[in-house]
């Protein structure tokens, strides 16, 4: 006697796509297109095991149960109870989930975590011993890397963002190019940074990039893990509380990066923004956050701050078109992101689809329960759609009216 799990494949829509020869399973992914005006595009990771010549069946979505099947039934229905989703909280339930892809336990280590970069550099960051056993401070966040902070590094160190870094330099003309990142944890950004900076093409001033958080002992570790390739770039590391000022700073910076800053909403955001608008640069500076939005409402109040002491965010323009933007498609403003005021974000989070248990569901309809069911790679990819690069700049109030105006 069928059950409900044969209900549903029979009232399913597939698309199937067959592995081509070479393709290496559990690496090499398929890629396909699913909706309408051409469709969002997916991809799906080739399962452990599956061989050329193999055939797999991809749910989409379901027929409406009122329509007749082939056989005349139109009687049945898959009436299941609503239950907590995303669009009603938007990504307010966090898993416990790791996803691997773009990095990886170091074999032989367990405590070394591997993160291979944009250009093919592969940096290896371990935890310190203090910092996992909590005897320093923060709360607990410090000790892997975030998704958030995998695609900044991936982006500083792609072709996108050495010709970024190249604009900076040049604007520099011969001054030594400062750089912080605030809340580094494990460094991966503030690390991708140095290597990037050492890749500029031609003659380059001396780099210097400061990595902070309140813990250093694995940012310390890791710099002596993962030197920089130019003897121009230098990586130093020192502990900061958001808020108070710099010891060991001199001049202000040309470039701060940080990723996954925001993500306790429960917090001020006065620390935070008073370290950035203190260092950076007022004539030239720039800001660069990958922001992994959680509670947009209390999110956007960031940005709103900001733009009232005279910093002015919005979307990398070079980023939301570049390779990154199957991995990170969303080109709504920190405005729009997430506000049930704005059609654009409600028409955003009701037509894109996710990956769960190997079935497309829309992505407003996404439950903590759903999120239990995706693999680590569905899981990834999750991730990755809610994350956004933000950069942001001094303006003044015409300047500011002027940007939002276009």
């Amino acid at each position: 006697m069928p059950g409900d799990d044969d209900e549903e494949v029979e009232n399913g829509l597939f698309v199937s796509l067959v592995i081509p020869e070479g393709a290496v399973a559990g690496v090499d992914s398929l890629t396909f297109q699913y909706g309408d005006d051409g469709g969002q595009e997916f991809e799906v990771l080739i399962p452990e095991g599956s061989v050329a010549g193999d055939v797999l069946r991809i749910q989409v979505g379901e027929r409406d149960p009122t329509t007749p099947t082939s056989d005349g039934d139109s009687s049945k229905a898959n009436a299941k109870s609503p239950k907590s989703s995303l669009l009603e909280e938007l990504g307010g339930g966090e898993s416990d989930k790791s996803p691997p892809i773009g990095s990886s336990k170091s074999a032989g280590n367990d405590d070394i975590e591997v993160v291979r970069l944009g250009d093919g550099t592969v940096l290896k960051l371990g935890s310190s011993q203090k910092q996992t056993q909590g005897q320093g401070d923060g709360d607990g966040t410090s000790v892997m890397v975030w998704p958030a902070g995998r695609i900044l590094a991936e982006t500083l160190t792609s072709n996108l963002g050495i010709e970024f870094l190249n604009d900076i330099i040049k604007k520099s003309d011969g001054d030594p190019i400062r750089c912080l990142e605030v809340g580094s944890g494990l460094g991966v950004c503030g690390l991708a940074l140095a290597h990037a900076l050492s890749a500029v093409d031609g003659a380059k001033p001396q780099c210097e990039v400061l990595l902070t958080d309140l813990c250093v002992n694995a940012l310390n570790e890791n710099i002596q893990r993962n030197p920089p390739p130019s003897p121009n770039v230098r990586v130093s590391a020192g502990s900061h509380t958001w808020g108070n000022a710099l010891q060991f700073k001199t001049d202000e910076f040309k470039l701060i990066i940080g990723a996954d800053l925001i993500y306790d909403s429960k917090k001020p955001f006065g620390p935070l923004l008073s370290t950035i608008y203190q260092q950076l640069d007022r004539e030239n500076g720039v800001v660069v956050l990958a922001v992994r939005w959680r509670k947009p409402d209390l999110e956007r109040c960031f940005f709103a701050q900001a733009e009232e002491k005279g910093l002015v965010f919005e979307l990398w323009p070079s980023f939301v078109n570049s390779e990154f933007s199957n991995r990170c498609p969303c080109k709504l403003s920190w405005e729009e992101y997430g506000n049930p005021q704005c059609e654009a974000s409600n028409e955003y989070f009701h037509n894109r689809k996710v990956m769960v248990d190997g079935k497309l569901l829309p992505f407003s309809g996404i439950t903590e329960v759903d999120m239990e069911k995706m693999s680590a790679n569905e899981y990834l990819s999750f991730e990755e759609s809610q994350i956004q690069l933000l950069t942001g700049r001094f303006s003044d109030a015409k300047n500011r009216k002027k940007l939002r105006l276009n």
